[in-house]
């Protein structure tokens, strides 16, 4: 799902088959949950619930993944969650 927020990051077109190929690039399937996180990264935001949230979600029969964009929180996950991890950056 899509919620619009006010930004000033600029709208850029992508190829219909964009999300498929992103995902495919990861190693992520077409149906996997993702959890999405867009801004900055502090104590006050509470990250720590998102991947509270994450790791219930993730299972070995279904994972879960979990984008973080903007700030590198340095999250130490354990190996079997690196895969279905991926911080952008700003």
């Amino acid at each position: 799902f899509t919620v619009a927020s006010p930004s000033n990051v600029p709208e850029v077109a992508v190829p219909a088959d964009h999300r498929r190929l992103w995902r495919a690039e990861r190693g992520w399937g077409p149906d996997l949950p993702v959890l999405v996180w867009f801004g900055t990264v502090s104590a006050a935001k509470q990250l720590d619930w998102v991947v509270d949230a994450w790791r219930a979600a993730h299972g070995a029969r279904r994972p879960a993944g979990l984008v973080i964009v903007g700030g590198d929180p340095g999250l130490q996950v354990p190996g079997t969650l690196r895969p279905f991890l991926h911080v952008t950056g700003f």
